[in-house]
């Protein structure tokens, strides 16, 4: 694959994973998890993971096939939280299920998990960086490398090592493995000499720029809401209706920041928008964020697939606007500079 020019050092597109996959996460397991770091090793196939234990991993690979597939590794009582969590089940059968080898009915539900975490590492990769996207292959679990090299191949590989925090289960540690080759082609870096530990990062640090944000609703209370809560939000709102979007005239959001779409229009469904907008070539890389009343699992879950940046809850509060809104908004500031 040829090296993009543009794309910026392997620490951002890392540093910028880290936030993006806590909020997608979050929304999919329904639980306050934090994924944070990483720091960045060059290190041989057999200290991937220093650990001496079990471990499910998860393998990703370019969906047009131009590069080698790389791994996600996560202990297995934190696939079987996350897994757990995702089905709906509780701390105790988590722990249960943590504690011996996981059934197929896990690893399924683990594998999901891993492909929204896949999605969110598709979405940096083509939108702000045209890196080619990304898929989910295959999940399985094996035990740590030192007992069983077949699922890696010898050689150097590149560790993004992040703390995965789940309440209840404690931290732990979840790998992003990249082969050395690979992010040479991705990144023209000299791995070996400029990888650097992102330990204490900035990121998400640092003054939004106001913005206009258009509401896109069916209920006339909700965008007369929202209008009201302008001054708050520290940005210009544009509140439409269904009726009011034309996707044939795109023209005019050129200079917006961002999008709220809610997901039952009524006349449409919001997904169909979501649509129109990352079709379009000048406004596919904008905040999107989808606006659900009783928002399940399933939803959430297609919502961030098809595109989605992340969901809301509605009715509308300010703090929940911000907390999902201005990092992603700072995040594009900050690649845009």
């Amino acid at each position: 694959m040829a090296a993009n020019p543009d794309a910026p050092a392997i620490t951002s597109v890392a540093s910028a994973y880290a936030g993006a996959v806590t909020e997608d996460l979050r929304l999919l397991v329904g639980v306050d998890l934090t994924v944070e770091g990483p720091k960045i090793d060059l290190v041989e196939s057999n200290a991937v993971l220093a650990a001496d234990a079990p471990v499910a991993v998860t393998t990703a690979q370019a969906k047009d096939g131009s590069t080698e597939p790389f791994l996600f590794v996560v202990g297995r009582p934190e696939a079987a939280a996350l897994a757990s969590l995702s089905m709906g089940q509780d701390e105790e059968q988590a722990k249960e299920i943590g504690g011996k080898a996981l059934d197929s009915e896990t690893l399924d539900a683990f594998g999901e998990v891993m492909n929204l975490c896949t999605g969110v590492l598709s979405r940096i990769f083509t939108e702000d960086y045209g890196i080619p996207a990304v898929g989910l292959s295959s999940t399985e679990e094996v035990e740590a490398p030192r007992r069983d090299q077949s699922w890696i191949e010898r050689g150097s590989y590149v560790a993004l090592r992040y703390t995965l925090s789940i309440p209840g289960h404690g931290d732990a540690q979840m790998h992003l493995v990249f082969p050395r080759s690979v992010v040479d082609a991705w990144f023209e870096i000299d791995v070996e000499g400029g990888l650097q530990s992102l330990e204490g990062s900035t990121r998400g640090e640092g003054e939004v720029e106001s913005t206009s944000i258009v509401f896109i609703d069916a209920s006339d209370d909700d965008r007369k809401q929202v209008e009201d809560l302008e001054e708050e939000l520290g940005h210009s709102v544009w509140a439409l209706s269904p009726d009011e979007f034309d996707p044939e005239e795109l023209d005019e959001f050129e200079e917006v920041g961002a999008f709220f779409i809610e997901w039952d229009l009524g006349v449409r469904p919001g997904l169909d928008l979501l649509e129109v907008l990352r079709a379009d070539e000048k406004l596919s890389g904008l905040p999107i964020i989808i606006a659900m009343t009783k928002p399940s699992d399933g939803l959430v879950r297609c919502a961030l697939r098809c595109g989605a940046d992340s969901v809301v809850m509605k009715p509308y509060e300010v703090e929940e606007i911000v907390s999902r809104l201005n990092p992603l908004l700072l995040e594009r500031q900050q690649t845009r500079q």
